[in-house]
């Protein structure tokens, strides 16, 4: 399998700072085989057939795990809990670490490669996240069952557990904030490239969401108008002084290193009609093609 972090919506907001190596599924510390959680059934549509393994090929976020729904589907920039599946296996996350399993797609079933290795982050997740991955990573260790549940939807099933997955496209929607929403004050945390990012969050003063108004409390020059469009993009309207250096030289934070971004990025972010999403409870995130911002809530 390839490297075993997912890649971010539009970037990596940070590197993990933990180990890897090759460890059984136990080393998360969980029970090996618990009993399964109670499900509700799935919403929507009836499980149908997939013929075509195709269908299954690319990235989709948890819905729910044995009936345990994620509560974002961000954490920071990256996605918190997934299963994508190319032609080698399949890369796992259920919001803490990130592993893979070797494997194959056939109709209608995930088939798990016989003793293969795993490679696998080691960071603790507190026992019920570190019992739960464990479980979701064993999961596709029993070569589950795959059904479609409408177009943008599966049902997995093995040993009496049941997963639900949603493309991210889709998922991402339940997720998109209202214009009111963002109401309040807001702090640069950071942006990211696929090569690394930048801290943010030295800058002074911070960013105010009131009444479609978006202003800076250490640039008076910075202020936009926005509105959050029906597919979720922010749309500002107004432009942001080509000088905004030299009138605002407190939010001039230079890139740290070769092909990584600065501040001038982050504020050229807000104007670039970026995808906005909540991320946890306190997070925002506005991503294009290039870049993704990282704002945390301050009020």
């Amino acid at each position: 399998m390839p490297h075993l972090p997912d890649a971010p919506i539009a970037t990596t907001r940070t590197a993990m700072a933990c180990a890897v190596a090759l460890t059984a599924l136990s080393a998360c510390g969980g029970p090996e085989h618990p009993p399964p959680e109670t499900e509700p059934p799935p919403r929507g549509e009836q499980p149908i057939a997939i013929d075509d393994p195709a269908r299954v090929l690319g990235a989709w976020d948890v819905v729910s795990f044995e009936g345990y729904a994620p509560e974002t589907r961000l954490i920071g920039a990256t996605r918190a809990a997934y299963a994508d599946f190319d032609a080698e296996g399949v890369r796992l996350r259920m919001e803490c670490n990130y592993t893979s399993r070797p494997g194959t797609l056939q109709a209608g079933r995930f088939q798990a490669s016989a003793d293969a290795d795993h490679m696998q982050t080691l960071m603790g997740c507190g026992p019920e996240g570190n019992a739960r991955e464990a479980r979701y990573f064993a999961f596709f260790e029993q070569n589950p069952s795959i059904e479609g549940l409408g177009p943008h939807r599966l049902l997995l099933e093995a040993g009496g557990q049941t997963l639900v997955l949603e493309r991210p496209e889709v998922r991402r929607h339940d997720f998109t904030p209202t214009q009111g929403a963002l109401t309040g004050t807001w702090r640069l945390q950071d942006i990211s490239v696929s090569g690394g990012g930048t801290g943010l969050s030295e800058l002074p003063g911070h960013l105010v969401f009131a009444d479609g108004t978006l202003r800076h409390t250490a640039c008076r020059d910075l202020r936009l108008t926005y509105r959050i469009d029906d597919s979720g993009r922010f749309i500002a309207t107004g432009d942001v002084p080509s000088d905004l250096d030299a009138r605002c030289p407190a939010l001039h934070l230079r890139s740290p290193a070769p092909g990584l971004p600065s501040a001038d990025d982050a504020i050229a972010v807000l104007s670039a009609s970026p995808m906005a999403e909540f991320s946890g409870k306190d997070g925002l995130l506005l991503s294009t093609e290039e870049f993704g911002l990282f704002l945390s809530r301050r009020d």
